[in-house]
């Protein structure tokens, strides 16, 4: 049984991102309204960062990406190289990979975004 597929929720994605704190308030002191401002304005910076790539995006795929130096010890990686503003290899989805002895084994895929958020998922696999 093949595991599910999901797409990524994008307008989700820009909502998990978004900062949570008080709303501002004439209660507050002019040093915490101050400061809850600068964070709404540094959000919606953010935001308008996020909408441009969405704009541009024609998948969830256009959001993984990594550069520098690798960060997590694999057997594969594939990742983005940008040789000008038009020529881009490809990312590739698919890895093979052979083990040497039969027996259970946990697989983990990580992915950075274009962004710089990561994410992990792990899987136990068996090999007969």
């Amino acid at each position: 049984m093949s595991p599910a597929r999901r797409e990524v929720d994008i307008e989700s994605f820009i909502a998990s991102q978004r900062p949570v704190q008080r709303p501002i308030s004439d209660s507050m002191t002019p040093a915490a309204r101050k400061k809850g401002q600068a964070v709404l304005d540094k959000w919606a910076a953010r935001e308008n960062e996020l909408q441009k790539w969405l704009a541009k995006a024609t998948s969830w795929q256009c959001f993984i990406d990594y550069e520098g130096k690798p960060i997590f010890e694999t057997d594969w990686q594939s990742f983005r190289v940008r040789r000008s503003q038009s020529d881009v290899d490809p990312l590739l989805f698919t890895a093979d990979f052979k083990y040497a002895q039969p027996g259970h084994y946990r697989v983990a895929a990580r992915v950075t975004d274009v962004f710089g958020n990561d994410g992990i998922a792990t899987v136990n696999v068996e090999v007969r």
